[in-house]
């Protein structure tokens, strides 16, 4: 239904209008554009800007281009060596921070935008008269790809690089987009960024005041990996408007340069929150110092371990070692934690359905299956059950895991998932190769043909996609999809051959069995997102060779009918009664005839 509505509203005109979105009424809505990534709304003009939203949050504003927008606390930056270009600006976005640095002096403004939409259907398309032409002008170049591809493919080294709050302006009381990753914010992004400044440059990251601390952490981290000894006396930071602003420059501030910003902020009256020579909390200074973060108080109420790819920066941000203790505690999880609740709520009612049909499948009496074969069925129906929850598992840790490698989400997005799912259904497609006197060791030998290919392949993903990041375009997006395609023909085998197996035990062992594998997928989707935003793709990933395992210590034979002689009736001589006429098979009548013939 959704695939129909988006086309039908993209054909000639999107005459297809909704009456309403949560959290918002259309009725003020300039535009409407239906797209692979969502359905994007932007808002009529009001106090001077338009807010996108993408199926009705992750707001995004466009500020009118014909005024100058308002001081904000990220342009303390150019406080320091004023006029030095180029600027590179990670998420234009609707162009503030790029209007900034218009307003500073600068003429050679460079910025990358990952939303494929955002900038050439809206920015340079429907809005283009609203933003005054902003993603055109001479001294402005705008790219659309992802930010650390084009960090580090770009030759230019840059007096300052500013990363916005451009992901989302409404994330959430609601917790809508708490399962969303921002591949932007972590470890290995920092340090490219780092890299590409000239000594003296400075980055600055502008994020809400309940994540500073998780900033702080991350920069602190990214600059003890390059040889920083007192990471802290690279960072200054202040806040206006719950909007905190961290500067980082790539050699520790003078001081100077810190009495400057600080005048700047008093002026402005910003709230100093960040300076190497003026912190009072302990937490946080020891924060600063980029150590592990683990053992300080701050911790037990925000997760402050650097984002890694691997485990990119969440607005979920529960402790891992509290997620047990929130999960128990409902009431907290309504307030603050609504995903987490949905989660494991959702995976706590898909268990229970599981629980009832592996109940039916081992209480119902033999004769309702047929052939003796309770045990059988429920064997079968369970390694349906766990391939289901391994393919979900592996597609959700492989596509969210290299996506950010791309560069391209909007490509990502389509080619991944459809390689995979094309993988499996050919990998299936083996499974009519086999008799079904040998489905359960063909499905076992294809599963574990798997897992081997699997395991080394796990271990040295890391190393494989660090250098993958650096090749062109078409490498970064043919290598993953070779890899995610390869994993699935294992696994369709795998699929296919279970689904023979449970077919052969009749209608309602088929029906028992794909219940079963419904609801494991979904017990899947939902844990392996909790994992994946909690412990990592590396977890989850592990979970889906787990459920594999499983699948082939659970796999059970097919039935097989054995075939029986026919019956061979020998005529009736003149010594023979009715009694004597019983049947004879093939092998009493040859019998018989070479006894005759001796």
């Amino acid at each position: 239904m959704g695939t129909s509505v988006v086309l039908a509203g993209e054909i000639g005109a999107p005459y297809l209008k909704l009456a309403s979105l949560r959290w918002m009424t259309l009725d003020r809505v300039d535009t409407q554009l239906w797209t692979n990534q969502g359905f994007y709304t932007v808002d009529k003009p009001q106090s001077g800007s338009m807010l996108v939203r993408r199926d009705g949050t992750f707001g995004r504003s466009i500020p009118d281009g014909k005024q100058l927008p308002a001081l904000s606390a990220d342009e303390m930056a150019y406080l320091l060596d004023k006029g030095k270009d180029p600027v590179l600006i990670v998420g234009v976005g609707g162009g503030r921070e790029v209007r900034a640095a218009l307003r500073q002096g600068h003429h050679d403004v460079r910025g990358i935008e990952e939303d494929v939409t955002f900038a050439r259907n809206i920015m340079r398309g429907s809005q283009r008269e609203w933003s005054d032409g902003l993603y055109d002008k001479p001294e402005v170049d705008v790219s659309v790809g992802g930010a650390r591809n084009y960090v580090r493919h770009n030759k230019a080294t840059f007096q300052r690089i500013f990363v916005g709050y451009y992901d989302t302006q409404a994330a959430s009381p609601s917790g809508s987009l708490a399962a969303i990753p921002n591949a932007v914010f972590t470890t290995d992004f920092v340090q490219d960024t780092l890299a590409a400044l000239v000594p003296e440059g400075t980055l600055t990251i502008m994020r809400p005041d309940a994540e500073v601390d998780r900033v702080i952490a991350l920069v602190a981290h990214a600059l003890r990996a390059q040889g920083s000894r007192a990471p802290g006396a690279h960072m200054f930071g202040c806040s206006r408007e719950k909007l905190s602003t961290v500067l980082v420059k790539r050699t520790p501030l003078q001081s100077d340069e810190l009495s400057t910003l600080r005048t700047h902020c008093r002026r402005h009256r910003f709230a100093e929150i960040l300076s190497p020579d003026a912190v009072k909390d302990e937490a946080r200074r020891a924060l600063m110092s980029g150590l592990n973060p683990a053992g300080l108080p701050i911790g037990q109420t925000s997760d402050l371990r650097p984002p890694t790819e691997d485990r990119p920066f969440w607005f979920h941000a529960v402790p891992q070692g509290r997620v047990v203790a929130t999960l128990r505690d409902v009431r907290g999880m309504v307030e603050r934690h609504r995903t987490l609740l949905v989660l494991a709520a959702g995976a706590a009612m898909a268990a229970i359905v599981g629980l009832l049909a592996l109940f039916v499948s081992l209480a119902l009496p033999s004769r309702f299956w047929g052939y003796q074969s309770r045990i059988p069925v429920t064997r079968s129906s369970m390694t349906l059950g766990l391939i289901a929850a391994s393919i979900v598992l592996f597609g959700h840790a492989f596509v969210g895991r290299m996506t950010p490698i791309v560069g391209r989400p909007d490509a990502a997005v389509l080619l991944f998932p459809l390689a995979f799912l094309l993988a499996i259904g050919l990998g299936a497609g083996f499974a009519r190769r086999f008799d079904e006197d040998d489905l359960r060791a063909g499905l076992q030998r294809w599963l574990l043909a798997t897992t081997f290919f699997f395991a080394p392949l796990m271990m040295g993903l890391d190393a494989i996609l660090s250098v993958v990041v650096d090749l062109p375009l078409l490498a970064r997006i043919g290598i993953p999809t070779l890899i995610i395609a390869l994993v699935g023909a294992g696994l369709g085998a795998g699929l296919g051959l279970a689904v023979r197996t449970a077919s052969t035990w009749g209608v309602r062992a088929s029906a028992n069995a794909i219940a079963q594998a419904g609801v494991m997928a979904a017990i899947a989707m939902l844990l392996g997102t909790l994992l994946s935003m909690t412990w990592g793709y590396a977890a989850t990933l592990l979970a889906g060779a787990a459920a594999m395992v499983a699948a082939i210590m659970f796999a059970a034979s097919a039935r097989v009918d054995v075939p029986h002689a026919p019956a061979v009736f020998e005529p009736l001589s003149a010594g023979d009664t009715a009694s004597d006429d019983e049947p004879v098979t093939s092998d009493d009548h040859e019998s018989s005839s070479r006894a005759a013939s001796v």
